[in-house]
């Protein structure tokens, strides 16, 4: 299953790659988040989104459906397994399942990276100041506000009922230093560190 705003994003990406980045004119083309937040390029963003919907529909890939807000789960008539699912929260979208009963609960990927230093064990094997590094991992928002490492069970892995969480009005990924839903950037990092406009 696909999101069709995921699917303009990319594409104007890689417009945007193939022209160099910069417009007919000779102006830089902005990144996705500000070409389509600017009212004088509405136009133009609705376009992308068209042409993402012909894509999905050319290539027949199924749509996600969005489950609602933090407030609690609506669910919709169409969902995924977790194969897409997975796929789907590489790109930065966060999922839950239809038959969790949680309100606010949802699943994110946490790219890999690293943190400093903190703990006595950490500042011995890497050295005071130094940076640890971790690998990619699956987070889990629960309904206290507390995110958590998460290993899907076989059931959640059998499952036909993930959707993308619509964390609107904002879309994107979860900052980790705050468990707060952030605006999505190209930057991929966690705090993110782009302009948010």
């Amino acid at each position: 299953m696909i999101n069709r705003d995921y699917i303009a994003s990319e594409l104007y990406r890689v417009y945007c790659d193939a022209v160099g980045g910069v417009a007919f004119n000779g102006d830089p083309l902005p990144d996705w988040e500000t070409f389509v937040a600017d009212p004088s390029k509405k136009k133009q963003s609705d376009a992308w989104l068209v042409a993402a919907d012909r894509a999905i529909q050319v290539l027949d890939l199924p749509r996600v459906t969005k489950l609602g807000s933090q407030k609690g789960i609506e669910p919709k008539q169409s969902f995924c397994d977790f194969s897409m699912a997975l796929s789907i929260l590489k790109n930065g979208f966060p999922m839950q399942r239809s038959g969790w009963n949680g309100k606010g609960l949802f699943v994110y990927m946490v790219p890999a990276n690293s943190y400093p230093a903190q703990t006595g064990v950490a500042k011995a094997h890497f050295g005071e100041g130094s940076l640890v590094p971790y690998g990619a991992y699956l987070a889990i928002k629960g309904v206290d506000g507390v995110v958590n490492t998460w290993v899907p069970s076989i059931s959640d892995i059998m499952a036909e009922d993930w959707g993308v969480v619509d964390l609107h009005p904002l879309s994107g990924h979860i900052n980790e230093a705050t468990s707060k839903q952030v605006r999505k950037c190209n930057c991929r990092s966690l705090p993110c560190s782009c302009k948010l406009g």
